[in-house]
């Protein structure tokens, strides 16, 4: 894969990602991406980048902290119950 084409395919697993972690704002995504590839810049064989970086950084958009909503609970009142002797 040439130098153009695996930043095409970057650039799709971005918008992919960006889709689908609508709830992150897309430069979180992008720079999840970013990382990722970057990581995986000394690898020689260049064929599979676009699909390890994009299965990494949904691994790691998953455990983003804004990832999921925080589930709502209802707030609970306290009962107090008065014995006296």
């Amino acid at each position: 894969m040439d130098e153009s084409a695996e930043r095409q395919a970057l650039a799709e697993v971005t918008q992919r990602l960006t889709a689908r972690f609508g709830h992150l704002p897309p430069d979180v995504v992008a720079a999840t991406v970013d990382d990722v590839a970057g990581q995986l810049q000394a690898a020689r064989i260049r064929e599979f980048i676009p699909l390890l970086v994009e299965r990494q950084a949904r691994d790691e958009l998953r455990l983003h902290p804004r990832a999921a909503p925080a589930p709502s609970v209802p707030a609970q009142r306290a009962e107090v119950v008065w014995v006296e002797a």
